[in-house]
Parts: structure tokens; sequence; C-alpha cells
């Protein structure tokens, strides 16, 4: 058995380590003391060959409602797709046979959606979990032509919606310049992104906008999908009115404080939630069949 196997009847039916791992092999690709990396740190192999690791991982996944199946390939020629970024969303069979000949012949599924990771690159060193392999997709879908409209349409409408709330209950009136896509001034711009960014950390539920380490509004909706694929495809929003934190005075925040009625704020934010929802359904239907490298 390679990876996690067969699981025919759960959302993630396969997780393959490619090539396969040998745990009775100290020289197998996989192993922790591996000389070569090839953009996979030692903190992931650990994991991914643990089977405590491991059963967390497929519990997450157990949630989702669309099926899965990964291909975690660690090579030289893995390496070489992520280094010459050659990886740009959905690909061909042929081309996985070209590029990936681990993986040749290759035979994906029709009725699910295959994604194959050649590396776990990330500006933060951050671990691959669940929660990453799900935010990864996103950045694969993303890059996907033919899904990226529906992609595309949900980082508008989050754009959309942040700005209402922020007009509606904080008093927030916008550059008449901010209207066109590059128009305005880039103060305005820059302090425009800064408030939406803090309504989204303020309103989402997942363990970056907990911590207030969200990079940008661009970066929320690969958090939505991670969130969405991991809690039972339901993106859940905090409705509390809280007041934008904008700086911190004495390590004291200091910010925006919301006004109006929190019954029709909390209204809003349900509705913002469930459109959210209808769009990652909409997107993950559009990917079923599809391979995506990310």
């Amino acid at each position: 058995m390679t990876g996690f196997g067969q699981f025919a009847e759960m959302p993630l039916r396969k997780m393959d380590l490619v090539p396969p791992h040998d745990p009775a092999n100290p020289d197998s690709a996989w192993s922790p003391t591996a000389k070569k990396k090839y953009g996979w740190s030692v903190r992931d192999t650990k994991l991914l060959t643990n089977e405590r690791g491991l059963q967390k991982f497929t519990k997450l996944f157990d949630n989702t409602r669309v099926p899965f199946e990964f291909y975690l390939v660690r090579s030289q020629q893995g390496w070489k797709v992520t280094r010459n970024n050659l990886f740009t969303g959905e690909r061909s069979v042929e081309w996985v046979n070209e590029n990936l000949p681990q993986l040749a012949p290759f035979a994906p599924c029709d009725d699910c959606i295959t994604v194959i990771y050649t590396s776990n690159q990330s500006g933060n060193n951050v671990p691959f979990t669940a929660w990453m392999a799900a935010h990864r997709l996103g950045h694969a879908i993303d890059r996907n032509p033919a899904v990226s409209q529906t992609w595309k349409q949900l980082l508008e409408k989050l754009d959309e919606l942040t700005l209402e709330v922020l007009t509606k209950y904080y008093r927030y009136k916008r550059p008449p310049g901010l209207q066109y896509r590059y128009g305005g001034d880039y103060k305005d711009r820059d302090k425009e992104e800064k408030l939406k960014r803090s309504l989204l950390m303020n309103i989402g539920t997942m363990r970056s906008t907990r911590h207030r380490t969200l990079d940008s509004t661009r970066e929320f909706r690969y958090e939505l999908l991670a969130q969405y694929l991991t809690t039972k495809s339901k993106v859940q929003f905090d409705r509390e009115m809280k007041p934008l934190i904008q700086r911190y005075m004495w390590g004291r925040p200091d910010g925006q404080y919301a006004t109006g009625d929190f019954i029709e704020f909390e209204s809003d934010i349900d509705y913002f939630a469930d459109l959210c929802n209808d769009y990652l359904d909409e997107v993950m239907n559009e990917c079923l069949g599809k391979i995506f490298v990310a």
C-alpha cells in the first residue's frame, strides 16, 4: 500500500506517495532522512509516513462531499515542475505522462477531482496538512481557465460584500477614484485593502483570521475553500459586531467601531456566508473529472 491506499467509499479515495514509500528501506524516497528533499521538508515526510498523521488527514477530508484522488510526487521531475513553474492548474493525461513519468500510464478517475502535488513550497514553511492541501488546491484552481471564471466571480463578490458592510456599518466613504479598477490614489487603495482585510479577519473563523495573520483579501478565498472542504462543505462566519482593528497603541487595539442594528448585521453576515457556500458548490462541481497540478 502506498500513502493512504484505496478508500473507494470515502471522499478521499486515494492518496499515493510517488514513488511508493518503503518503511523498511532507509533509502526510501519518502524517508525523513532522504538526502534529496525535492521540495518536501523533513516535517512533511514524517507527517505523511506516520499512521497517526495520516488518520488525522483523512478524518478532515471525510467532511467533504466531493470525492478526491491525491498524488504526492517526490522526484527530480516533480521538483522541476515546481522550480520552473510548469504547473498551471488543470493538466491533461498526456501532460502528466510526459512531465511526471513516475505516474505513467496515468489513469485518473472520471467522477472525482484529481490533484497532483509536486512539492510543498510556501513562504511560511507550513507543513503539508489537510488544510494546506485544500488551500493549495485553491491556487491550482486559480490557474485553470475553465474554472477560474466562477472562482473570479467569488473574489469579486467578496470584494463587493465587504465594501457594502464597511459602508453600511463602519461609516466608510469610498473615494470616487477607487470605483475604477486602476483608479484612485495609492494610499486610498491601500487603506481600503486594510479595512477589508480587517473585516474579513473579524468574520472569518479559520486559524489565519482568528490569529489575524491573513496576508491579503485575495488569500481569504483560498482559506474559505480549505474551510469548506474540511468542515462538511460549510463556510461559517463570526456574526459578532467588532471594531476594525487597524493598529495597536501601547499594546492595545485601536480601530473603527461598528454602528447600526446588530440583528441586521448578523443577517447580512449569514447571507454573506451562504453566498460563499453557493459559489464554492459550483466551483467544486466544475472541478469534477479534472486533473490539477498544485
